[in-house]
């Protein structure tokens, strides 16, 4: 009774805050509800302009936007209200899944709040809590051995946001011993929905590729780069251009998402969830220092955001091992 008691507690002080902080945003200049033209692609689809030569917004990943799409005409809503609806409950329904795989109050409080990027995509038209909230339903079907589902989920995921590959690569490293009971079933669930989206580039594209291809020529401010390369071009440049917010932004999302890593390296044998988040993290780092936006630099928090669970379990380590060695 008592951790129900604390996990709503947790999930009413997450959404009052969110409705504050939305409330307070919408008189501020500089906020923006979108984080991206997903309402474009919206309206796109709905008249067949998605394969328009100069449509550039038909590099987004499709599930997002269409699911936008479904909720304002099934309920006659605007599609601004929807995709912040969408964001808004993902959010706290990631909570309460994060909750349910951590069982710690604090790391559930934690990640109701904080980062502040992860806080504030959670009242905007973005792709990323949504997300977060099927790469969790995922790591808790997968837990509890629902390999197939878990898959499945990963599989719709990756036709939100192409970072969701990441988490299935961590599967599958920690289900090689498994091959029948494990590794089979979750990569056919996988396949089975991901094969949707594969018809749905082919039949509106023609290209099965199209998002993968045409994301390098147009993604971010300036198309795409190697992560890598562009993080050593964005940190001189921000000190050089005196973009101080920008270097200790970046700076900061750069050393969190390290330093889980380097205590989940330290642990990760110690429970299985954190040899899933180590793996999660070392591909995620990978993905983005791959395969990012140019600049890097002032994005690296929004792109990380879809693996912040995996960086609050590995920087509250320390505690719940702490808390566990106290209760036994």
């Amino acid at each position: 009774m008592l951790r129900q008691k604390t996990l709503l507690t947790i999930i009413f002080l997450g959404l009052c805050i969110r409705l504050y902080t939305l409330f307070n945003s919408l008189d501020n200049p500089n906020f923006s509800i979108l984080q991206d033209d997903y309402i474009g692609y919206s309206l796109a689809f709905k008249e067949g302009l998605l394969n328009a030569p100069d449509f550039i917004d038909s590099r987004f990943f499709p599930w997002y936007p269409l699911l936008m799409l479904g909720l304002s005409s099934l309920f006659s809503l605007p599609l601004l209200f929807s995709g912040v609806l969408i964001s808004f409950f993902s959010s706290i329904l990631s909570v309460f899944l994060f909750w349910n795989i951590t069982k710690n109050k604090l790391s559930a409080l934690l990640f109701s709040l904080f980062p502040p990027v992860w806080f504030v995509s959670s009242i905007k038209i973005a792709t990323e809590p949504l997300t977060v909230l099927m790469l969790l339903s995922s790591l808790y079907l997968f837990m509890k051995k629902r390999f197939f589902l878990a898959g499945l989920i990963l599989g719709i995921s990756t036709g939100v946001r192409l970072i969701s590959v990441c988490l299935i690569a961590s599967f599958i490293i920690l289900s090689f011993r498994s091959v029948k009971n494990k590794l089979l079933p979750l990569i056919l669930g996988f396949l089975s929905t991901l094969s949707i989206l594969i018809i749905y580039n082919k039949i509106i594209f023609d290209n099965i590729f199209h998002q993968i291809l045409i994301y390098p020529k147009i993604g971010g401010a300036s198309g795409s780069s190697i992560g890598l390369f562009q993080l050593i071009q964005d940190i001189p440049r921000s000190l050089d251009w005196h973009q101080y917010r920008i270097f200790l932004s970046g700076s900061f999302y750069i050393i969190i998402f390290i330093l889980a890593i380097l205590i989940l390296l330290k642990y990760k044998n110690k429970k299985y969830i954190f040899k899933i988040s180590f793996y999660w993290l070392i591909f995620s780092l990978a993905f983005i220092l791959i395969y990012g936006p140019s600049p890097l630099l002032e994005e690296f928090g929004r792109f990380s955001i879809p693996v912040m669970p995996g960086i609050i379990i590995g920087l509250t380590v320390p505690i719940l091992l702490f808390e566990k060695k106290n209760a036994s």
